[in-house]
């Protein structure tokens, strides 16, 4: 896989795990055409356009050519810190898709958001309040496991009744720590700005609510456990 940056114009090449290796400028996220090839590199075909993220999906007992997108709604918006996505899956170089996260994917789930991190086993999104596209500004957490071979089914998760809700901007720079089939750990970053540290939460697929680990944690920055999908932008 490789992708083009439209603020640039270079190309680089897409991470197994996360999407590409250039730098965003500053108050944007990254906006890319995808392209792949299957001759080592003698022949390039488009994969998708407005890409956000790009991530091989690799399963041990999966489709070892399941790649999933993350696109933009809206090509006009496309960048913005503000900016809608849509996460998508393909096993075919985008012959055919399917959405797991925005319009047209299975009934409940939500129709955009505004932050996707896609990590192993896991996929945490951060979507406007009514997970429709509500215009209070106020964010959503909804998590999904993700095995490779079922389509992930998200939910809303509520959090322990003693914890103040998240502002936005917790939930924007959320960083997903660890992840495997069993559970996945968040780190949320303390409400005031200029704080240091955060709370450790931990998640077990099929209960919305998260539990509180560790309080007063030190930001862990790019030192997360796992690697992949650990972004705070």
């Amino acid at each position: 896989l490789a992708e083009a940056s439209p603020e640039t114009g270079a190309t680089v090449p897409a991470t197994a795990q996360g999407g590409a290796e250039a730098v965003a400028p500053v108050g944007r996220r990254h906006r890319s055409t995808v392209f792949y090839t299957q001759d080592g590199g003698a022949s390039w075909k488009l994969l998708s356009r407005d890409v956000e993220q790009c991530h091989w999906s690799l399963k041990l007992a999966g489709n070892r050519t399941r790649i999933l997108l993350t696109r933009y709604t809206d090509a006009a918006s496309a960048g913005r810190m503000s900016a809608q996505v849509e996460l998508v899956a393909t096993s075919d170089f985008m012959a055919s898709h399917t959405v797991l996260l925005g319009v047209g994917a299975v009934a409940g789930s939500p129709q955009a958001a505004v932050r996707v991190h896609i990590h192993s086993d896991f996929i945490a999104a951060a979507v406007l309040e009514g997970a429709s596209g509500g215009s209070s500004g106020r964010l959503e957490l909804w998590l999904a496991a993700d095995d490779g071979l079922h389509a992930p089914l998200f939910q809303e998760a509520s959090w322990p009744a003693h914890i103040e809700p998240m502002r936005p901007r917790q939930l924007r720079q959320l960083q997903v720590l660890y992840a495997a089939e069993h559970m996945a750990l968040l780190f949320v970053p303390a409400a005031e700005y200029s704080l240091p540290w955060g709370h450790v939460f931990s998640w077990t697929p099929g209960r919305p609510e998260l539990e509180l680990l560790l309080t007063d944690v030190h930001h862990p920055g790019a030192v997360a456990i796992g690697g992949s999908g650990s972004t705070a932008a």
